[in-house]
């Protein structure tokens, strides 16, 4: 697929660490902190009804929700959708849509929910790309669409055709990253695919395309060089991708690079102007928003509006130790401007290069960790402390300014509170509401032969000022 003829480019921009919460921030326009992860979808301080707020639009999801299913209302025929098809969970198999031997893939459509046995032996990406081709067929031309298709490629497991794996043979030795690669060809393909309905059926011409990764790869498998650290960590390696805005509307703007500072949450306002649809009036008591548009710095290349991205906020995870698990952060980061301060331990430090395409070492490499000893805090950066970085001057982080800046840090940890008191901790099953809830999954799946909807507290909307599970004495 290319169509960089008529495309922006946009250079970095920020997400959460890891995929889940990024969801919730795509729809809801707010920072994850602000509201649970799954649990905003379901709360009605966070609710928002993003894909039903311009009303006349037919709004269709496929592929990968990833964001909650314990109740009817967390999916997406709940959320603004008008229908919906794909998996639950994430990390299904790429033939048979399973996952540990279940069924996870479904049909929703209103409040119909009904597991998908009919599928299984088509590969996932096609299967996506063919259905969103369907929809794109039947659709009203004088009618708008919003399509969302999140493909699973090219999270886990490794498996692609034949044919594909076969067109990197000669040019990729490890048997791996070939099946990686041909992983990423059909993926590029099935987007390829649905470009073409789009033009076939006359649509082409008035669409927006937005193609992005959510967070950065895991530093076994993927390579976020020259950045620093990889998914799950408050690196830029984990929280800075690459995306791209496509489409006729952009020809007066193409080929160019916006370099700006961007956030997820910025995306769906950013839809929205470009749709010529306002922000839809919130209630009082809602929980603020945090998205802003950036239609117009992108497509005339001004300054970017947004000058500030809260990456996870003070918690009690926060300068104490966080778990024995090395390759997870406990820390707090936030941006302002061009400085990044990093509170506590973010994750796994390493800067990490993949082999050459012909070179004969493994794609799955580097799960050894940066070292670090969380309980000592031997090498482990930022450990009971902060880092501080110039971003504009230093983007791979390489220069701990803390100790020369002392002052900027007081300026960003003073922000980060101000921010981390708007966040929750909340929002738990805990002891026996936790047991019970994973009783009632089990027993679903067993009724149903695949995941879907199940309540066991009726209704349970997540409080969001419950107190967390884990609730350690502080560190002296």
């Amino acid at each position: 697929l290319w169509i960089g003829d008529s495309s922006i480019a946009e250079h970095y921009y920020w997400w959460t660490f890891q995929v889940l919460p990024n969801r919730n921030v795509r729809y809801s326009a707010t920072f994850e902190i602000r509201c649970p992860t799954m649990a905003l979808l379901a709360s009605p301080e966070c609710s928002r009804d993003v894909c039903k707020v311009v009303g006349t639009i037919c709004t269709c999801a496929q592929n990968r929700w990833h964001n909650g299913f314990r109740m009817k209302e967390m999916a997406p025929t709940y959320r603004g959708f008008d229908s919906y098809f794909g998996y639950w969970h994430c990390c299904s198999d790429y033939w048979t849509h399973s996952l540990g031997g279940v069924i996870n893939q479904a049909n929703c459509s209103g409040n119909s929910f009904v597991a998908d046995f009919n599928t299984q032996g088509n590969y996932s990406a096609f299967l996506y790309a063919a259905e969103t081709g369907r929809i794109i067929d039947e659709h009203p031309v004088e009618k708008p669409l919003y399509l969302y298709l999140p493909f699973e490629s090219v999270h886990g497991p490794i498996e692609a055709p034949p044919n594909y794996v076969a067109m990197y043979d000669g040019k990729v030795n490890d048997t791996t990253r070939k099946t990686f690669s041909g992983m990423l060809t059909a993926m590029d393909d099935s987007v390829g695919h649905v470009i073409g309905r789009l033009q076939a059926k006359g649509l082409w011409d008035n669409t927006l395309v937005v193609f992005t990764s959510d967070n950065g790869g895991p530093l076994g498998s993927a390579n976020n060089y020259p950045l620093r650290g990889g998914k799950f960590t408050l690196w830029d390696g984990g929280v800075r991708v690459v995306g791209f805005l496509g489409g006729p509307l952009l020809y007066a703007s193409k080929g160019t690079t916006f370099t700006g500072l961007a956030h997820a949450s910025d995306l769906m306002p950013t839809i929205l102007e470009a749709a010529g649809v306002p922000m839809p009036e919130l209630p009082h008591d809602a929980v603020p928003v945090d998205g802003v548009s950036l239609w117009q710095a992108i497509t005339k290349n001004l300054t970017s509006p947004r000058t500030e991205i809260v990456h996870q906020i003070l918690n009690q995870f926060n300068l104490r130790d966080c778990s024995t698990t090395t390759e997870q952060n406990c820390g707090a980061a936030i941006r302002v401007g061009k400085y990044k301060l990093l509170a506590g331990y973010p994750g796994d430090s390493r800067w990490v290069q993949l082999p050459a395409m012909q070179g004969g070492d493994r794609l799955l490499r580097g799960f050894d960790g940066d070292g670090c000893n969380i309980t000592t805090g031997h090498n482990c950066s930022c450990w009971h402390g902060y880092c501080l970085f110039d971003l504009e001057a230093d983007p791979t982080e390489h220069h701990d300014l803390s100790a020369q800046l002392p002052d900027v840090v007081a300026t960003l940890l003073h922000r980060l509170e101000q921010v981390s008191g708007t966040g929750t901790q909340g929002a738990h099953l805990c002891g026996d509401a936790a047991t019970t809830d994973a009783t009632e999954l089990q027993e679903s799946i067993k009724r149903n032969n695949a995941y879907l909807p199940y309540t066991s507290f009726a209704p349970w909307l997540n409080n969001i000022t419950a107190p967390s599970c884990y609730n350690p004495a502080p560190v002296a």
